[in-house]
């Protein structure tokens, strides 16, 4: 993709996301339109301006970073009025079902989501993911990809404490989970390195489709698609400028001496 406009929000998280595709994806043979926008957190009372700037551009894809509801969704029904028609990218937390549930009209067709874990609708083929859905109709709570991460950090955080055994201290957990360099949540996602503070390189690609999401690569279900390569090192952005990390990418920003 030659000619990527990013719509970020102008807020710290939104924006870090943004910096981050634009400081690596260059690496991937994406190259950027002259169309690099920031939109107000809160909302716009019309995003038909960002719709024309982006067409003008000449963008034959949008990066997008913020909520789904209600930006996103008027997002594309701007584009939709206006004859934009192309691929929307963005992060996990566009996969609700409240999001793909809003697209009565068609508009959000265009959207693709990254996962990092086996989607929810594929149960069947991973027992973690089961296991998850089973937990919420036992004891009741809201099913979300949120909460699969959830359950992958306290499943985490358990195994670290556990080894402790009596001695549970901050700094033996802390200890123990420096030497998690695989972890998979008890299979529930693809695998991560917190010792590393490394994310997934193993990916797949959803789409929305009606008021629901089809899997589009890779085409089997119940699999990622991973290579190596997909971690890439991040710098320069202003984020990490002011976390202030170290040589092992931790934060120092409010370290104590």
């Amino acid at each position: 993709m030659k000619h990527v406009a990013t719509l970020v929000g102008n807020f710290s998280a939104t924006q870090e996301s943004g910096d981050k595709v634009l400081a690596v994806a260059p690496q991937y043979g994406w190259g950027f339109a002259d169309a690099k926008l920031e939109y107000n957190a809160a909302g716009e009372a019309d995003w038909t301006p960002f719709i024309k700037q982006i067409k003008d551009s000449g963008a034959t894809m949008l990066y997008w970073s913020g909520t789904c509801l209600p930006h996103l969704q008027l997002v594309a029904q701007a584009a939709k009025t206006n004859g934009l028609n192309i691929p929307i990218v963005t992060d996990a937390n566009h996969y609700a079902v409240e999001c793909a549930g809003a697209n009565t009209d068609g508009s959000l067709d265009n959207v693709y989501v990254r996962l990092s874990g086996i989607p929810l609708e594929e149960s069947s083929t991973n027992k973690a993911t089961q296991d998850y859905l089973d937990l919420m109709k036992t004891y009741g709570g809201d099913i979300a990809l949120l909460g699969t991460q959830t359950s992958s950090s306290f499943l985490l955080w358990a195994t670290a404490s556990q080894q402790c055994g009596a001695e549970l201290t901050r700094a033996c957990v802390l200890a123990n989970l420096a030497k998690v360099t695989k972890w998979t949540g008890h299979g529930i996602h693809a695998e991560d390195s917190p010792a590393q503070n490394h994310p997934s390189s193993c990916n797949i690609v959803l789409k929305i489709e009606g008021t629901g999401y089809k899997r589009v690569a890779p085409a089997e279900v119940g699999t990622y698609e991973c290579k190596p390569e997909w971690i890439a090192k991040v710098s320069g952005t202003r984020a990490l400028g002011a976390a202030l990390l170290d040589a092992n990418r931790i934060s120092q920003a409010f370290a104590t001496k």
